[in-house]
């Protein structure tokens, strides 16, 4: 892989949910603002564990978002 790749690949593995790994982040859990979760796991957290992947405190509330790169999933080339 070339270096662009890699970086593209790092790119992508820290905007994943850490539960499901497929979809983007978009969700904080509150209070520890722990940026981690997709929307759809979110709501299945929600009625499982009440608690945060990350660390484990417990969550009150989510904060959902949506970010757009350019209207695109793949990084702009300012960016690598």
């Amino acid at each position: 892989m070339d270096k662009i790749q890699l970086k593209y690949n790092s790119i992508e593995n820290i905007r994943e949910c850490v539960v499901c790994m497929a979809d983007y982040k978009d969700t904080i859990a509150l209070p520890c603002r722990h940026l981690c979760l997709c929307s759809q796991c979110a709501e299945q957290l929600r009625y499982q564990s009440n608690k945060c992947p990350i660390c484990r405190q417990g969550f009150f509330f989510f904060f959902f978002f949506f970010l757009s790169q350019n209207g695109s999933d793949q990084p702009n080339m300012a960016d690598i």
